[in-house]
């Protein structure tokens, strides 16, 4: 085996007396790269932290103050409990403080938020439906997410502000077969 002087080249090494071929080092030494992403980290952790205030200040399926996890299928701030439950529907969720986050996945999360996904999720929703679950509430709340997201029950895709046009297809709209649309390759002389 190599000695342990050249294993500690290798950042945080472990060295196993048992067997002393398997050598595990740390996948992020101590570089000036690693250094830059955990600055970039910190920056999308500070930009999800403040999204949060604005847009996610009460869990989006219960009453829980206060979430430290994001639902990435529906872009939302939802508490531990909410998390497991929506795990369990095989919506993936990331903790703020906890996960690497990507430029692109921050943005889409500032984009979304708890009040855009209840401006489309509880669209047709009234308190009396079924109220907000207390947190905590493990069976109200995983009956409130499949009313809320599988089943769509209050849902309204026109509801979101901001929501882009959905266009309707050409045949929808004018009667007969739609006009082909013939686009010329060549470019002009």
């Amino acid at each position: 085996g190599a000695p342990k002087a050249q294993l500690s080249s290798l950042g945080s090494a472990s060295w196993s007396a048992s067997a002393p071929h398997i050598v595990s080092a740390c996948v992020h030494p101590p570089c000036e790269a690693g250094r830059m992403g955990d600055k970039l980290q910190k920056k999308l952790v500070d930009r999800l932290r403040a999204s949060a205030k604005i847009n996610g200040k009460i869990c989006a399926d219960c009453t829980d103050k206060f979430p430290n996890q994001i639902n990435m299928e529906h872009k939302t701030f939802v508490c531990m409990s909410c998390s497991g439950i929506h795990r369990e529907f095989q919506h993936k969720c990331k903790g703020i403080s906890m996960s690497l986050w990507t430029a692109e996945e921050v943005a889409s999360i500032e984009e979304g938020g708890n009040v855009r996904a209840e401006a489309v999720f509880l669209a047709k929703w009234k308190p009396g439906d079924f109220p907000t679950p207390e947190a905590g509430d493990t069976g109200k709340i995983r009956k409130f997410i499949t009313l809320k997201y599988r089943d769509k029950k209050w849902y309204s895709r026109g509801a979101a502000p901001d929501d882009p046009p959905h266009p309707e297809p050409i045949s929808k709209i004018l009667p007969g077969e739609a006009p082909k649309i013939v686009v010329n390759r060549t470019a002009p002389p």
